[in-house]
């Protein structure tokens, strides 16, 4: 998912432990429904997390929530989860899917070249741990070669200047 070069979305609800909250954290971000419960609940029963939660919840959450979450297998209520940014927004549970829907409307808009580089650049920025300085270089690097080399930077430039919607074709 993280390699993927389109944004998941996570659309939580009911109950999401253990592999569902690793599937929480391997997607771009997530929405949760009221009736979202999220943990983990590896350690009480005598196991341990290996999809990502004991990497990717301290990136998401910070090291002392996480290791909170964890050692203790409590389940959240979907307003701490979005307190604690585990998740983006809450929303109630007849709207979850109209929410995700939107969203991939609006992302769908965008050019998926654009999108892909700007997933990779944060991604590489956050997951891998880089420095600032390089994290920056990198940024610069990718934004520079789309700006110059890509159709969809040339299209959204000639449809923001024509004051009318680009057509994105990926290129």
């Amino acid at each position: 998912i993280g390699e993927s070069p389109k944004p998941y979305v996570a659309l939580v609800n009911g109950v999401s432990v253990a592999g569902g909250t690793e599937l929480i954290l391997s997607c771009d971000f997530a929405i949760a429904g009221e009736s979202a419960r999220i943990g983990d609940a590896h350690l009480p029963f005598g196991q341990m997390g290996g999809g990502g939660v004991l990497t990717l919840l301290p990136r998401a959450i910070g090291p002392a929530r996480a290791r909170e979450l964890v050692f203790s297998g409590r389940i959240m209520e979907p307003a701490e989860a979005a307190e604690w940014g585990l998740v983006s927004k809450v929303v109630p549970d007849a709207e979850l899917i109209d929410a995700g829907i939107a969203f991939a409307r609006e992302v769908a808009k965008k050019s998926p070249l654009g999108v892909a580089n700007a997933k990779r650049v944060m991604n590489a920025a956050w997951n891998d741990g880089t420095g600032v300085a390089a994290a920056m270089r990198l940024e610069r690097e990718v934004t520079a070669r789309y700006c110059l080399t890509s159709e969809d930077a040339h299209e959204g430039l000639e449809a923001f200047s024509a004051k009318r919607k680009p057509k994105f074709t990926g290129r």
